[in-house]
């Protein structure tokens, strides 16, 4: 496997496995992104760049919700990919399969596809810089990550390794592959792209399955309270106020987030002398969590004081005020339980304020 950095433009040096961008890591290109091909000598020859994407383009910001965004496309075509840039294979068409214009934040972007058959990737930077790979993703899928993507314009192209067109899935994620590659091939037509496309599995079992009267606590940082011991106030059995959804590790539309409104006519100190605020009765929003190995983080924003409050799997009360920075509250649990998560906002002032719950792994 051979990287190929081009110096000044003249001379071309061959690098063996050779790591040169410190930002990522994997046999990588000098522009910050990373593939085994690399981004070779440009030629150019053949494909055009200014021709309208054959299956759409779209604008996406850092961040956007729907993540990974997938588009179904053919494979291959009538060029030669090892004619656009040294160390590009496969049979590409002539206008690009797709166009993404891209505004650029912190996290790093990558394309990759799943296919059917031997599928290559081509793609024609904001810097006019091109990038290839072959088999990144695993099996016969290519996969680019840029490690400091720039905002601009993407031209890509899906290439056929043997010159054999096929269906394929291309897709755009700053989530990391394994979000990208977490539906085979053929399930993108049952993606629904709503605030509700978390809802990707779901428990057949009564959700308070999930609860365990085990006296532990998972491993998590935050002002946290200790076990309730009764009294009627609050309420976890109530139907939550603004909502429920069942999420399973890796979900898709990170951070989800629901509107509340803060606040109630229950003193959280009932719960346990190191809460605050006041809370409602009944939860403010319900999630049944499948737990994977990732980190699961429950914050809540508002223009005002809010406060949190979370009955988790266990049956143990956890409380924050001030974590989220400024008068934001959060709980992050580094190692989270499956089951049932019972939250309440809490307003610190007493008056109930809109607030905005969210719920990610990325943190």
């Amino acid at each position: 496997m051979r990287l190929w950095l081009v110096l000044g433009g003249a001379a071309t040096i061959g690098l063996a496995g050779c790591a040169v961008d410190p930002y990522a890591y994997g046999a990588t290109s000098p522009y910050d992104q990373y593939g085994p091909s690399g981004a070779g000598q440009s030629y150019g020859q053949g494909v055009d760049t200014g021709a309208t994407a054959t299956y759409g383009e779209i604008y996406l910001d850092s961040g956007f919700d729907e993540d990974p965004y997938r588009v179904d496309v053919t494979s291959g075509g009538s060029i030669d990919a090892s004619t656009i840039a040294s160390g590009c294979t496969g049979m590409v068409s002539r206008a690009p399969d797709f166009q993404l214009t891209y505004d650029a934040g912190s996290l790093p972007l990558t394309f990759g596809v799943n296919g059917q058959v031997d599928t290559t990737l081509v793609i024609n930077g904001p810097d006019g810089r091109w990038t290839c790979d072959d088999d990144s993703g695993g099996n016969t899928d290519p996969e680019i990550t840029y490690s400091r993507p720039q905002s601009g314009t993407y031209d890509v192209w899906v290439g056929a390794f043997g010159g054999d067109s096929g269906p394929a899935e291309l897709f755009v994620t700053e989530l990391g592959s394994d979000y990208g590659r977490s539906n085979n091939y053929g399930d993108n037509n049952d993606y629904d792209r709503d605030r509700d496309r978390g809802r990707n599995d779901r428990y057949d079992n009564d959700r308070d399955n999930g609860r365990r009267d085990n006296g532990g606590r998972n491993g998590l940082y935050g002002d946290n309270g200790r076990t309730y011991d009764g009294g009627g106030y609050p309420d976890s059995s109530a139907t939550a106020a603004y909502g429920e959804i069942d999420l399973s590790s890796g979900f898709r539309g990170d951070p989800y987030t629901v509107s509340v409104m803060a606040g109630g006519s229950i003193d959280a100190s009932t719960v346990d002398d190191s809460c605050s605020g006041t809370i409602a009765s009944a939860p403010d929003f319900q999630i049944t969590y499948d737990a994977g190995s990732l980190p699961l983080t429950i914050g809540a924003t508002s223009s005002g004081d809010v406060t949190l409050v979370v009955n988790g799997p266990d049956g143990e009360w956890y409380c924050d005020d001030d974590s989220g920075g400024s008068n934001d509250a959060e709980l992050t649990f580094r190692r989270p339980s499956s089951g049932v998560y019972d939250i309440w906002v809490g307003s610190y002032g007493g008056d109930s304020i809109a607030a905005e719950l969210f719920f990610t792994e990325l943190r």
